[in-house]
């Protein structure tokens, strides 16, 4: 049991790491600073790494403890400060999901600006859903 509640406490540990890197990178999409939100990637890839190791240990763990005893719930095996950190962890996931939920439609938003910017600028030849290349022509003038 020792090892579901520090499993738990890392894993809080990093969703709150998690959350906080994704909200300071909506501040800083909305400033247009991206180097650092460069620099906040690689962090977040390292968190998310040790996160899901650490979440499928636990996974792990509790299915463990469930199997040793099947007829009942983990709810009645597990004692109640685990099913409470349970809770959070879950409420805490929900919360990080909603942040990249908001900061993806941030990244979409810029990316279809600087799409029709581009387009704009630069327009390309169209091979159904795939843009091969800037026509000739277009491509002529922009360079002049």
């Amino acid at each position: 049991m020792n090892q579901i509640s520090s499993t738990l406490k890392i894993l809080l540990a990093d969703i709150d790491t998690l959350i906080s890197l994704t909200k300071e990178d909506i501040e800083l999409v909305k400033k247009a600073n991206h180097d650092n939100i460069k620099k906040n990637n690689g962090e977040k890839e390292m968190l998310l790494k040790r996160f899901e190791s650490n979440k499928s240990f636990l996974n792990d763990l509790l299915l463990a403890i469930t199997n040793e005893k099947p007829d009942k719930s983990l709810s009645e095996i597990l004692p109640k400060e685990h099913l409470d950190d349970l809770e959070e962890f879950k409420r805490r996931l929900q919360e990080l999901h909603r942040l990249n939920r908001n900061y993806a439609k941030f990244v979409t938003a810029l990316n279809e600006f600087f799409s029709s910017l581009l387009a704009a600028m630069i327009p390309m030849k169209s091979e159904g859903y795939m843009n091969t290349g800037p026509q000739p022509a277009s491509f002529l003038r922009v360079s002049v």
